[in-house]
């Protein structure tokens, strides 16, 4: 069994399930589920493109939520590399 509690999966199921996130490149991705690695107990993030949604990713937790690296992309606007969108951005995307 994970050491991740099932209090803190729900948490992150209920915020983050179903809601689209701009990536600081552009783009709209829809949170399809919340994961835990069978080796590490990393929590992660699974998520498809809005637009070409062929294709299931995966990221840890901590990854889909940290800052955009300033050094490597010096002119982004966006200061997390995944930004949920409001709800009238997620109206204006359907």
């Amino acid at each position: 069994m994970s050491n991740v509690s099932i209090e803190t999966l729900e948490k992150l199921k209920d915020s983050m399930v179903g809601r689209r996130y701009k990536h600081f490149k552009g783009r709209v991705y829809v949170v399809t589920d919340i994961a835990v690695h069978t080796e590490s107990d990393e929590i992660m993030v699974i998520y498809k493109c809005f637009a070409d949604p062929l294709v299931t990713w995966c990221r840890p937790l901590t990854m889909f939520t940290s800052d955009v690296d300033r050094e490597k992309y010096p002119n982004v606007k966006q200061k997390r590399r995944f930004e949920p969108l409001s709800k009238a951005q997620e109206d204006n995307t359907i």
